[in-house]
């Protein structure tokens, strides 16, 4: 009993996301349309930008957003499925999020404790980022994701 033990323990650890992404991989996350909405001309790459995210299900990866614009009205578009999985201006998904928040609220865990767990996860956030991040919980809970628009 105890060598399938092991051997399930072992299996478990080589399919977590950090042995399965060694290194930080790069996401790419494109506009749905190139078509504007507004006009219906075809929209040209505006620019990209690129940043770490983690999430509960990659862990740790780049992504790299491209936003389109239309020539002639100026609507912007960036992409609705990071937008689905990174709020704005974050680098954390809401899965990690929601994580926090009921680790912290529903589990009374500490800072530590929730670093731990994440890190078990591939997420790599130091115990001075857990504070923001509930506090960004209990202020974003409820709330759906949107998409980029300017």
């Amino acid at each position: 009993m105890r060598v399938l033990s092991k051997i399930i323990a072992k299996l478990r650890n080589n399919l977590k996301s950090a042995n399965l992404f060694p290194t930080m991989t790069t996401v790419t996350f494109r506009p749905e349309s190139r078509t504007c909405p507004q006009c219906a001309k075809r929209m040209k790459v505006l620019n990209t930008k690129t940043k770490p995210v983690a999430t509960l299900a990659i862990g740790q990866f780049l992504a790299r957003e491209y936003h389109y614009y239309c020539p002639r009205c100026g609507f912007v578009a960036g992409s609705e499925e990071l937008g689905e999985l990174v709020p704005q201006r974050c680098n954390v998904g809401y899965d990690v999020l929601v994580h926090v928040g009921e680790a912290f609220f529903l589990g009374s865990r500490d800072n530590r404790q929730i670093v731990d767990e994440l890190r078990e996860k591939n997420v790599q956030v130091c115990r001075s980022e857990i504070s923001p991040t509930w506090h960004y919980y209990t202020r974003e809970c409820g709330s759906k994701p949107k998409p980029f628009y300017r």
